[in-house]
């Protein structure tokens, strides 16, 4: 068990102490040995929370970076269906050209067509009351992409106070 070496720093211990303070240094030797294993497991400890809270917060952000770019590819996929519906409603909406009738052809047509044509609505007349639905129809998918995109925002919005917080 013990060495040599040990052998020889005992006695020189000995004979430099003395055989009456030899005890009460070793008690004191034996204290400071255990104060230094005490600090280097406190030191240990220490450094290995700070590693986890380091590595937690590295997969925080990962989560983050994953969590909002998923978010920020359907706001976009959103934000495009929306601005695709809104052209497609204002191409439905942009007033029709009319073809204009030749006056020739109005001024040959008899008295009794006129009058006819009076109680009836011309077909063009007809054609912005078949759109209408169309309009509407329009309307409510514009509608459905805001409120989904509105939605995106506010989780967005939430998940951001929670992460500051």
């Amino acid at each position: 068990m013990f060495s040599s070496e040990m052998i020889l720093i005992l006695i020189v211990a000995l004979v430099l102490i003395g055989p009456s303070k030899l005890p009460e240094i070793m008690k004191m030797a034996a204290k400071g040995l255990s104060e230094i294993r005490r600090l280097s497991l406190e030191v240990k400890s220490t450094l290995q929370q700070e590693v986890e809270k380091i590595d937690a917060a590295k997969r925080i952000e990962e989560a983050k970076k994953e969590y909002f770019g998923d978010i920020e590819n359907v706001v976009n996929d959103v934000s495009a269906q929306v601005e695709k519906t809104q052209a497609e409603l204002e191409q439905a909406q942009a007033p029709q050209e009319q073809p204009e009738v030749p006056q020739e052809t109005a001024a040959s047509e008899p008295v009794q067509g006129e009058q006819a044509a009076a109680s009836e609505p011309a077909p063009e007349d007809k054609t912005p009351l078949a759109e209408a639905p169309k309009a509407d129809e329009a309307q409510s998918q514009t509608e459905a992409p805001k409120a989904a995109v509105a939605e995106a925002q506010a989780e967005s919005k939430e998940s951001k106070e929670k992460s500051h917080a």
